[in-house]
């Protein structure tokens, strides 16, 4: 349990960024949006009137200050109607929270509309009247703001004390990010049961795990985002973890290596909005024995020149597989014949050779069962993008 003067840290750090956070209106975390009132003809102000989402954190390993970590995000991140889990890496719940709801309340009375036949001064006194009403009205918007502004700072502020309040459960080793992985998927398919629609707003943060392979990951993401924050491991690793999830079922996966933190929160919030990012791995199938591209893996690849023109710092790593049909050795000169393929298309199209890296791994990490159905499946090429 970490002693008061972190707790203290902790709570001062949720507090200070939420307050960053609700005074960034571009991001439009507080929203006030008027509506008409037919019966009152009065105006319905709605302060944080937004889609429901879900964000679940996976915390770090001991040793680390992944209490910290996790409390800055959930304090950037806060929105209206956010259900919050905090999970041990071993998939044990640490927290299960909501934030407050979208605040509503009627709006002054407006002032009568003027008759066909109002002299000079009726209409100047009415002016007037218009002027205060408005007045008014943004007075009542920054009040209702400021009232969720206030319930989303004690929220923050509780989630402080609670996550302090808990002794990590995080042991020695690898995040345990098979079982965490599982959890939040079923935390996720228990709103879609309940009639909860969050869309594409679920959001998967994991902190700091050891490089290598990730565990073997069920395929039932559901379409979330999964970020995984402060990776320790190599390109190659990141690669492993970027495709393994993507192949899991998540609709984006973005893999943050240490100096790539301040990435972190704004990634979280465009899951968290629904925002449609670019797939930062894709796969290209191949013909048995072949190496040569098809029209559809080069319909596939467009959009990876595409966005590779766009953002001149991004590299790719090519990795290619094959089936296990044939001898291991020939398997490995076929996947290396693919990678180099994909990579002189990629060239060939105007990125730059030195921005891509082209490895073929044989009939390695298989992706189906061994059989006809399933081996075409492993004749392929992932391509994996690293924007910076």
């Amino acid at each position: 349990m970490k002693q008061p003067k972190n707790a203290a840290r902790v709570f001062a750090t949720l507090v200070a960024a939420a307050s960053l956070a609700s005074g960034c209106q571009g991001r439009g975390l507080f929203v006030v949006t008027p509506a008409n009132n037919r019966h009152a003809h009065r105006t319905a102000l709605v302060a944080g009137a937004r889609p429901p989402s879900a964000l679940v954190v996976v915390e770090g390993t001991s040793g680390r200050p992944s209490e910290v970590a996790v409390a800055e995000l959930l304090a950037a991140t806060a929105r209206p109607h956010e259900t919050v889990t905090v999970l041990a890496p071993g998939g044990a719940v640490l927290l299960a929270s909501s934030t407050p709801g979208a605040l509503s309340e009627l709006g002054p009375t407006p002032p009568k509309p003027l008759t066909k036949d109002a002299t000079a001064f009726l209409v100047g006194q009415h002016s007037s009247q218009v002027a205060g009403y408005q007045k008014h009205l943004e007075s009542d918007q920054a009040r209702l703001e400021a009232r969720l502004h206030a319930a989303l700072q004690a929220w923050v502020a509780s989630v402080a004390r609670r996550l302090t309040d808990q002794a990590s459960a995080a042991g020695a080793g690898a995040v345990a990010v098979g079982p965490a992985l599982d959890k939040a998927e079923g935390i996720f398919a228990s709103s879609e049961q309940a009639g909860i629609d969050m869309g594409h707003r679920e959001v998967i943060a994991v902190f700091a795990p050891a490089g290598g392979r990730p565990p073997a990951i069920t395929p039932q993401l559901l379409g979330a985002t999964v970020v995984v924050a402060d990776f320790s491991g190599g390109l190659n690793s990141q690669a492993f973890w970027q495709q393994d999830l993507l192949q899991a079922g998540a609709a984006r996966a973005v893999v943050l290596v240490d100096g790539l933190g301040s990435q972190l929160v704004p990634t979280v919030q465009a899951g968290l909005d629904g925002a449609m990012v670019v797939s930062l791995s894709l796969s290209v199938d191949f013909g048995l024995g072949q190496s040569s591209l098809s029209p559809l893996a080069k319909a596939k690849l467009a959009g990876t020149v595409a966005y590779m023109k766009a953002h001149h710092g991004a590299t790719a790593w090519i990795y290619g597989y094959t089936d296990a049909l044939g001898t291991p050795a020939s398997n490995l000169v076929l996947s290396q014949e693919r990678a180099d393929a994909t990579k002189a298309y990629l060239a060939g199209h105007g990125i730059a050779p030195p921005r891509l890296q082209a490895v073929g791994f044989g009939e390695a990490d298989p992706v189906a069962p061994e059989s006809p159905r399933g081996q075409p499946r492993d004749r392929r090429v992932v391509v994996v993008v690293d924007p910076n």
